[in-house]
């Protein structure tokens, strides 16, 4: 269903660091945001104006995204607007960007700095197809699998395995959903 292209989506947006994004910490406050996403603008360009607005200073609006409170998927061009009117969304890394931040830490040796962090953020973003197939497409799972094998090195063994299989599963299952 195509929205009228005068009939503006009102969406919310909030910060969320829960997630450890390497941003240095703002001197302003990253107060909660009610836009009216217009279809005749692009999604970037509400996401550059939220970085602006909340003084990120990686403003770029392509290294962020806006994701899903729920359910943590990416909202891409071809389904900002079929968004419900009143949805939540929080900014983070795009998944271009999420990708390589994860596999950027997985692929380190030092099997003593893994904790649940990159875990729980490869958890959150799995849910997504889009993320999945790349992760995957990038070689991503040989890092998942090559923490199994090592898992007795890790300083949280019994913390780290249900979040890497909570992970793997994640991965696997969106993947599939695009074939």
């Amino acid at each position: 269903m195509t929205r009228a292209s005068n009939n503006k989506i009102k969406i919310g947006v909030h910060w969320k660091n829960s997630l450890l994004i390497d941003i240095p910490p703002s001197t302003s406050p990253r107060h909660p945001k009610l836009i009216e996403l217009d279809p005749n603008i692009p999604l970037n360009d509400y996401i550059s104006k939220i970085c602006d607005d909340w003084k990120i200073l990686l403003s770029n609006s392509i290294h962020y995204a806006l994701r899903y409170d729920d359910t943590h998927k990416f909202v891409t061009e071809q389904i900002c607007y079929q968004i419900p009117t009143c949805q939540v969304f929080y900014l983070s890394l795009s998944h271009e960007d999420e990708i390589q931040d994860i596999l950027k830490y997985l692929s380190s040796n030092d099997y003593q700095r893994y904790n649940l962090t990159v875990l729980e953020r490869l958890k959150l973003a799995g849910e997504d197809e889009t993320f999945a197939l790349e992760f995957v497409q990038q070689n991503g799972l040989q890092y998942l699998l090559k923490l199994f094998t090592h898992d007795g090195k890790l300083n949280n063994y019994e913390n780290f395995t249900p979040h890497l299989l909570r992970s793997l599963h994640n991965i696997m299952i969106n993947q599939q959903a695009i074939h």
